[in-house]
């Protein structure tokens, strides 16, 4: 591991590259799935010839991921404060990337420092592909070799521009999908497919306790001089006898 610094930096410094990249059909394939850019001229051979081109070229976008990763190898996500690039030249496959980042200045921010930073990708056997720009935190402490976090920060632009933008909608290196919402239907199932590529849909079904339903007992109905009638479901009534009259008995 480098013991490289951004916190210790000073101007002119390089930040330490990364392996380069081998990008080849297959990487463009998987790219194109998960970006979302399914432009032939990345993958079919004879739409890029139509297209005037030599063959298949890689998606500018894949580039600025590149530069992205390398600065976030050494700063924090929600520390890179912009990040801006313009592309020179097409790539053509199969290449192999060396994304390099200098810092050509640095420069008082908000809550503290922040390094101007030239950033550059090309060919290691060709000429330059991309070139950029981007400003990052200084950190207050070291913090060599320490990976950020996947999620974008609030506030961090990413811009694109050149030939090979026209082939892809700008956009930032992280995507966010918003977080689902609960439906509750009552009484039913709900879900289905996703709305859309980048969209996450589910449902909570929430089924409603049934009612509990009281039925009051009937009343009973009591007549002078008889016997009150049976209530359904209850015992038999008893019935009474008078008792014998003592007069009556002595006459």
């Amino acid at each position: 591991m480098s013991g490289f610094s951004l916190a210790a930096a000073e101007v002119g410094a390089e930040l330490p590259e990364l392996l380069p990249e081998q990008i080849d059909r297959a990487t463009l394939a998987a790219f194109a799935e998960s970006y979302g850019d399914l432009n032939p001229i990345h993958l079919d051979p004879q739409a890029a010839r139509a297209a005037g081109l030599d063959d298949v070229i890689a998606h500018g976008m894949l580039s600025m991921a590149l530069l992205g990763r390398l600065l976030v190898e050494w700063a924090p996500v929600e520390d890179v404060l912009s990040f801006r690039v313009s592309f020179t030249a097409v790539t053509t496959v199969p290449a192999r990337l060396r994304c390099t980042a200098r810092i050509k200045a640095i420069e008082t921010v908000a809550g503290g420092r922040a390094a101007r930073l030239a950033l550059a990708v090309r060919r290691v056997d060709g000429p330059l592909t991309v070139r950029g720009e981007a400003l990052v935190r200084i950190p207050a402490a070291p913090a060599p070799g320490t990976r950020a976090s996947s999620v974008r920060a609030p506030g961090v632009s990413a811009v694109a521009s050149g030939p090979a933008a026209a082939s892809a909608p700008v956009a930032s290196a992280v995507v966010s999908a918003p977080a689902p919402a609960s439906v509750s239907v009552p009484g039913s199932v709900a879900g289905g497919p996703a709305a859309g590529p980048a969209s996450v849909a589910s449902a909570a079904v929430s089924v409603p306790t049934p009612a509990v339903v009281s039925v009051p007992a009937p009343a009973a109905v009591s007549a002078p001089g008889s016997v009150p009638d049976r209530v359904p479901g209850s015992m038999p009534a008893v019935p009474v006898v008078p008792a014998p009259d003592p007069a009556a008995r002595s006459a």
